[in-house]
């Protein structure tokens, strides 16, 4: 599963310095942000989704609400942090 996301990342990384160093026309750097939209969507879609708090992958269950932490630590670390 690392080879598609190292080589999703290169592209992402190349297309970023491409729109940063190149005199683009509108079209052509509209193609380009729906290309990074499109690899970063499937990127998570190869890899997974990620916790909120610590950023690990989640495995995914084939039924049911998807989970936004990977334990309840994460989970109330990340409440605890967001509550003033």
């Amino acid at each position: 599963m690392a080879q598609p996301y190292n080589t999703a990342t290169r592209i992402l990384v190349q297309l970023t310095d491409l729109r940063l160093s190149e005199d683009w026309s509108d079209e052509a750097l509209e193609l380009v942000r729906a290309a990074e939209t499109a690899l970063h969507a499937l990127t998570a879609m190869l890899i997974g989704p990620e916790c909120r708090a610590c950023g690990i992958t989640i495995e995914t269950q084939p039924t049911g609400r998807p989970r936004l932490y990977c334990s309840d630590a994460c989970r109330q670390s990340a409440h605890r942090s967001f509550t003033p």
